[in-house]
């Protein structure tokens, strides 16, 4: 059955339209038609783009789970439900990401919860197996922990 979902979107100052995705159920892909109306009327929307719905990945270990401070090293992430989203040059928006996260406590002005994150193009090797390049940690100022 088809079913139509309409949100309300927003304009930004660079002049994007923001528009909230709503939940979908299913596991993997699912692809949906993504249309927008500019003056509200269910009757006035652009042509159809393709907007693909994914489920999150389930991570498991990583190899190495170690490595050393200057970074540049290749980490490999096993899990299930990777999908191959491969990132534009020099970008790491609405693709398959790594996040490599570290919690601060020696920075000045701490407070309790204050992290780090730097995000790293992952690269698809299969629906089972990402890889990631290790970051330095003198953008942490300490070895940091891997989420994906």
């Amino acid at each position: 059955a088809c079913t139509d979902r309409i949100v309300d979107g927003e304009l930004d100052a660079a002049g994007n339209v923001l528009c909230p995705s709503p939940e979908i159920q299913g596991d993997g892909l699912t692809t949906v038609g993504l249309s927008v109306s500019l003056n509200g009327d269910p009757n006035e929307f652009s042509n159809e783009l393709e907007y693909i719905f994914t489920s999150l990945a389930v991570t498991g270990p990583l190899a190495p789970d170690h490595g050393t401070a200057f970074g540049g090293g290749q980490v490999t992430v096993t899990g299930e439900q990777f999908v191959n989203v491969t990132c534009a040059p020099g970008t790491t928006a609405d693709c398959l990401t790594c996040r490599f996260t570290s919690y601060a406590p020696w920075q000045p002005n701490f407070v309790p919860g204050m992290k780090t994150d730097v995000l790293v193009a992952a690269v698809f090797v299969s629906d089972t197996e990402v890889t990631c390049r290790v970051p330095s940690t003198q953008v942490f100022g300490q070895p940091p922990e891997l989420v994906l």
